[in-house]
């Protein structure tokens, strides 16, 4: 599901394009010529367009605050992980600028904090690390090149890989002599760990490796299965995540405006009254997703606690590698 709408509308574009200062003039006129455009078609929603703009711009001219720009495009369009290493890399840039002496980048850096914060909760990273390798040697997550961070005595080491929850591909090739995927279950919010060895030289080959485990079920007396968790409660605890979530985004998002209208409160004009009836509707929202979870966990735990003893479908929590899983037969 595109996150655009969910997401990007908890940016409030003014505050977000005035941190993001643009590039000297005296440094690239080309350079400043594309951020400035790049911006104006973030503030019309045309984020694929700002992308070409601002990726140009970056081209000419590297910039933390250009690079800030087209991660909050890529998550608008829904590009969650890779606004995620963008994210990453504004913090790292930022940071560096600041120690020289440069502190006008701290609300660039204090920016992508705030939103690396905010989507890594729906993502997931894979740790990777590919052994027997050579210089030449071209190394892919899903259908994306990476770059490793370090190379040392045939090791490729990769920082941490910003990826979507699920299955994932990760590609190792020596052109002409070896290749090695690896499909691993990489869980929401947490890591999955990848080692390629491509040492054993010979013909490309395709090694799929993708984790399993069976339900782990409680038993009780004589062998009998105990308490379960049924399908119910995994239900009805999901709307009270969901609820809970729900809250917590809109519940920020309304923070965030009221912010805002402080800083010219009592006299705000007119112009600010989109924003103070955005801030109402979201408060709204997250009161009603507050309702909405708390309603959910409630149920969920009476499902659990009152659940009838005798046959019911087999449901459990199983340890994966790099996670967790629900496993059951019904």
């Amino acid at each position: 599901m595109r996150r655009n709408g969910s997401i990007f509308s908890a940016l409030v574009l003014g505050t977000v394009l005035a941190l993001a200062s643009q590039p000297s003039a005296a440094a690239g006129g080309d350079a400043v010529a594309n951020y400035k455009k790049g911006r104006t078609l973030i503030e019309q929603r045309r984020f694929e367009d700002a992308l070409v703009a601002l990726e140009k711009s970056n081209a000419e001219m590297a910039s933390p605050n250009t690079l800030l720009l087209i991660a909050h495009a890529n998550r608008a369009l829904g590009r969650l992980a890779r606004a995620a290493q963008q994210y990453e890399r504004v913090i790292s840039e930022a940071d560096a600028k600041i120690k020289s002496g440069e502190a006008r980048f701290q609300p660039t850096a204090d920016d992508a904090r705030s939103w690396l914060d905010k989507i890594s909760k729906d993502l997931g990273w894979v740790l990777l690390k590919v052994i027997g390798a050579s210089a030449d040697a071209v190394v892919r997550v899903q259908s994306d090149v990476v770059t490793p961070t370090s190379v040392s005595d045939g090791v490729l080491a990769f920082d941490k890989i910003w990826v979507n929850p699920g299955q994932v591909v990760v590609t190792a090739d020596l052109p002409g002599r070896a290749s090695r995927t690896v499909t691993v279950e990489v869980p929401r919010g947490g890591p999955a760990t990848v080692m390629i060895d491509l040492s054993n030289q010979g013909e490309a080959e395709e090694s799929p490796a993708v984790a399993s485990a069976k339900p782990a079920v409680e038993t009780g007396g004589e062998g009998r299965p105990g308490r379960r968790i049924p399908t119910t409660t995994w239900v009805a605890g999901g709307v009270g995540v969901a609820g809970m979530a729900t809250f917590a985004l809109f519940g920020s998002m309304a923070r965030s405006k009221a912010n805002e209208l402080d800083r010219c409160s009592p006299s705000c004009p007119q112009s600010e009254r989109s924003t103070a009836d955005a801030g109402k509707r979201d408060q709204t929202i997250a009161n009603v997703g507050l309702v909405v979870g708390g309603i959910g966990l409630a149920t969920a735990i009476g499902f659990y606690v009152w659940q009838p003893r005798g046959e019911q479908e087999q449901v459990g929590v199983a340890v994966v590698p790099g996670g967790v899983t629900v496993v059951g037969t019904f």
